[in-house]
C-alpha cells in the first residue's frame, strides 16, 4: 500500500508541476501532436525513441547523485518510480522463471532450447538484460478534455486513447510492465481521487496484423498492473481503451541506447532544462565530439578534392565511400529544418519550441564545412 500511495502522489505532483507534455511526433511524413501527455524517467543518460521523436529521461536517482533537479520535491517524486521499477524487475524475473520451469515440467525443454536458439539468431538479448527494466514512460490523459477519440475499428471495443501498436525501441524479447492509476476530479488542480473500478479504462490485445482472430479486452482497475512478457510485444499488438475518468500509467521497459541524439534533443526546445540540468553536460560533450567529426570529414574531403594526392582510381574509390555519408547528412539536415519550422512547431510556447541546432551560416570560421553540402555532393559526384 505504501508504494501505491507514493507512486500515485508522485504522478499527481508531476502533473501539477507541468512535467507531462504532448510530443510532436512523425506519422506518415507529417508532424502531429500526441493525444496523450508524456514524460520519460529512468537511469541517467537513457532515452526512448518512438514515432521519430526521442525522449530524454529525467533521472530517477537520488538528489545527491548529481541528478541536477531544480528542487527536492521533484527529485523525491522521481525516486518513487525507481522503487516501482525495482518491484517490477523482481516480478518480471520471477514470472519468466516460472514460465521456464513450467515448460520443463511439461516436457517441452527440447522445444524451448530450439526456440531459444532461433531467437538468438534474430538478436534476442540475454535473459539478464531482458529483465532489467531501466526506463518508464509516464502517460496522462483526461478524456473529458479530448474533443474526439477514434473508435476501435475491428472488434467494437469502444474509444481508443492509444491505437493498436507495438512498443518501439526496446531490447529484443524484453518485457513491458505497466502500472495504471485512474483518478476522479481535476488531477491538474491537485484534487484527484482514486477511482477504484478504473473509470472504465481497459487494455486491448490482438494478434499482430490480424483482424480476424478475436481480440481480447481486459478492464483496468485503479492500481492494477499488467505485464507483457517474452516476445508478446512482438507477436501481438495492444491498444488502450479510454474510460470516463482521467488516467495515468507508468510503462516500464528495457530501452536500447541509439545514436541521433543532438538534433533530437534540441528539437524539444528547453523542456528538459525546466526540471533538471542533468542533460546539459552530456549534450555539451556530444556537440564537441560532433565538431571533431566535422573536422575529420573536412580533412578526408580535402584529400579527395586536391589533385595529385591520390591516383585516379583511389580518388574515385574515396569519393564513392564519402558520397553516401555526405548525402545522408544533407538529407537529414533538411528534414530537421522542415520539422523545426512546421506549422505545429510554431504553436508551442518558447521553452518547448523546437530549436534548429546546430545551425550556422556558410563561411563560419568556427566550423570547417558549410551547413549546406550541395556543392560538396556535386564535386564528389563529378569524380565518379
Amino acid at each position: 500500500r505504501g508504494l501505491h500511495e507514493a507512486v500515485q502522489a508522485a504522478l499527481s505532483m508531476l502533473l501539477q508541476r507541468g512535467c507531462f507534455l504532448r510530443d510532436l511526433v512523425r506519422i506518415r511524413e507529417r508532424d502531429v501532436f500526441t493525444a496523450v501527455s508524456r514524460v520519460l524517467l529512468g537511469r541517467p543518460g537513457l532515452t526512448y525513441k518512438y514515432l521519430g521523436t526521442r525522449l530524454f529521461a529525467l533521472p530517477w536517482e537520488a538528489e545527491g547523485s548529481g541528478s541536477g533537479y531544480s528542487d527536492r520535491e521533484l527529485s523525491t517524486a522521481c525516486q518513487a518510480f525507481e522503487e516501482l521499477n525495482c518491484y517490477f524487475c523482481t516480478e518480471v524475473e520471477s514470472g519468466m522463471m516460472r514460465d521456464r520451469a513450467k515448460e520443463e515440467e511439461d516436457g517441452a525443454a527440447g522445444q524451448r532450447d530450439s526456440l531459444s536458439s532461433a531467437q538468438a539468431d534474430v538478436g534476442t538479448a540475454p535473459f539478464c538484460s531482458r529483465t532489467q527494466l531501466n526506463v518508464t514512460l509516464l502517460n496522462y490523459m483526461d478524456p473529458a478534455q479530448m474533443s474526439y477519440l477514434k473508435e476501435e475499428p475491428y472488434f467494437g471495443m469502444g474509444r481508443m486513447a492509444v491505437s493498436w501498436h507495438h512498443d518501439e525501441g526496446l531490447v529484443p524479447g524484453s518485457p513491458v510492465a505497466v502500472y495504471s492509476y485512474s483518478c476522479g476530479g481535476s488531477a491538474d488542480a491537485g484534487s484527484a481521487e482514486s477511482v477504484e473500478d478504473g473509470g472504465g479504462w481497459a487494455v486491448g490485445l490482438k494478434v499482430a496484423w490480424d483482424i480476424h482472430t478475436p481480440g481480447l479486452m481486459v478492464p483496468l482497475g485503479s492500481g492494477d498492473c499488467y505485464y507483457m512478457l517474452d516476445d508478446l510485444n512482438t507477436t501481438h499488438q495492444h491498444c488502450v481503451l479510454a474510460g470516463q475518468s482521467a488516467r495515468f500509467s507508468s510503462t516500464h521497459r528495457a530501452a536500447e541506447v541509439e545514436f541521433e541524439w543532438l538534433r533530437q534533443y534540441w528539437f524539444q526546445g528547453r523542456r528538459f532544462e525546466k526540471f533538471c540540468s542533468w542533460w546539459s553536460q552530456p549534450m555539451q560533450k556530444l556537440e564537441e565530439a560532433w565538431r571533431e567529426m566535422e573536422t575529420m570529414t573536412q580533412l578526408a574531403l580535402a584529400v579527395v578534392d586536391k589533385e595529385g594526392r591520390l591516383d585516379k582510381k583511389s580518388r574515385r574509390e574515396a569519393a564513392e565511400a564519402l558520397l553516401p555519408i555526405i548525402a545522408e547528412r544533407q538529407e537529414l539536415r533538411q528534414l530537421w529544418r522542415t520539422r523545426c519550422q512546421s506549422r505545429l512547431a510554431q504553436t508551442l510556447p518558447a521553452d518547448e519550441a523546437p530549436m534548429f541546432h546546430p545551425y550556422w551560416r556558410d563561411h563560419d570560421p568556427s566550423l570547417p564545412l558549410p551547413f549546406d553540402l550541395k556543392t560538396i555532393i556535386q564535386t564528389l559526384e563529378s569524380l565518379l
